[in-house]
């Protein structure tokens, strides 16, 4: 990587991926690749049997292809204003040689980029993100959600529901639950976070967009199993998300309060829509996220003879 592509990279501040985006071919429709390597942190306690790359880490680095393909522009900082979709297809290993094929293209309110995302055994996901130039600005979150009615008189523990361990178990506690309908749990951002200790001590200290997704679908994965114990022989599969907005930047000292509604369930998918709040201001809005429930032994399959393993998504 050259010095003026790790720089633009490195404006990206904190990120849950350690390892460098490489500019393949520059433009318009431009071409990055990074290499899954086997000490990425997420993987010590993403799936501790199944060492996955997470989904949200698929979406982080078609992100941070932006920094290094994205022309300059005259009206500020590129920054990360939504998730417009996001599917996912294959699973990503820790080995994989991920390459991503970006289109950029003007948006009346920003530049959009469009990331097909491959690895040796296919399609992995497609990604569109929605970039703004400039300041930040929270007027389209100042609404407040009230907040949903405890249906469970003591809720569940997080870590007796979801297989993620540290450094990727993002849900501290939940503080409300009606099962199978909807439900409030919260995750408090600390300065010791290990996506902070990379980071240089100029770096903005603002919470990886990405983790408040991943940290929003674990909460989503505590719901879906209202409160029992994740099924046996299956694990939780990221099959895709729709109109992810961001307003505003979480730091240090924050905490997140998340909002996980069930929209639709059918067979052993679920589809949920939210909304993460900081002090009773909105941060992050989804508008849909769809999460599968497969069985472990596709992904013993794909990563013992590496060769393609579930048709629909990737892990969270």
């Amino acid at each position: 990587m050259t010095t003026a592509t790790a720089t633009r990279q490195s404006l990206a501040g904190c990120s849950p991926v350690a390892g460098a985006v490489t500019v393949l071919a520059p433009g318009p429709t431009a071409r990055t690749e990074l290499v899954v390597a086997a000490d990425e942190p997420v993987l010590a306690g993403h799936y501790p049997d199944f060492p996955i790359f997470p989904g949200v880490c698929l979406i982080e680095c078609a992100r941070l292809s932006a920094f290094v393909t994205a022309a300059p522009g005259a009206g500020g900082e590129l920054r990360l204003a939504a998730v417009e979709s996001a599917r996912f297809r294959n699973v990503a290993l820790p080995g994989d040689r991920l390459v991503l094929d970006l289109n950029w293209a003007e948006r009346p309110i920003g530049r959009r980029l469009t990331a097909r995302i491959t690895s040796g055994r296919g399609d992995v996901a497609s990604v569109r993100l929605l970039f703004h130039l400039g300041e930040e600005s929270v007027a389209a979150a100042e609404s407040v959600v009230p907040e949903v009615l405890s249906g469970v008189p003591v809720p569940p523990d997080p870590r007796a529901v979801l297989p993620h361990r540290y450094p990727i178990l993002l849900v501290d506690r939940v503080r409300a639950m009606v099962p199978g309908e909807s439900m409030v749990a919260v995750k408090a951002v600390s300065s010791g976070e290990p996506w902070f200790a990379r980071a240089p001590e100029s770096t903005d200290l603002a919470y990886p967009q990405v983790l408040m997704v991943e940290s929003w679908a674990q909460s989503a994965g505590v719901l879906a199993n209202s409160g029992a114990a994740l099924r046996a022989g299956h694990v939780m599969l990221f099959g895709g998300a729709s109109d992810v907005g961001f307003f505003g930047r979480v730091r240090p000292g924050d905490v997140l309060e998340h909002r996980v509604r069930v929209e639709r369930r059918f067979s052993d998918t679920v589809i949920f829509t939210g909304e993460s709040l900081v002090d009773g201001v909105v941060r992050m809005r989804v508008g849909s996220m769809t999460m599968a429930f497969r069985p472990s032994s596709q992904l013993t399959a794909a990563r013992s003879a590496d060769r393609a393993a579930p048709t629909m998504g990737s892990t969270l």
